[in-house]
């Protein structure tokens, strides 16, 4: 599985997180921090080039959701 593709499970998996809902609405700032934790910065970084590459994929998936 691509890196995009489990940036994409683990974005859909927090952000349903009831943990990273408050007043009804998700804090987008842990959604991310959920995501970077499981995968690891320095795997994003290796695997998309660097960090800067994981934020626009990242904010992509929440103009989508």
């Amino acid at each position: 599985m691509s890196i995009r593709n489990e940036i994409k499970e683990l974005f859909v998996r927090a952000s349903q997180n009831n943990d990273n809902i408050f007043d009804g609405k998700i804090d987008w700032g842990f959604v991310e921090a959920d995501v970077m934790i499981e995968l690891g910065v320095d795997r994003i970084i290796e695997e998309m080039g660097s960090l800067e590459a994981f934020y626009p994929l990242f904010d992509s998936l929440v103009e989508a959701a």
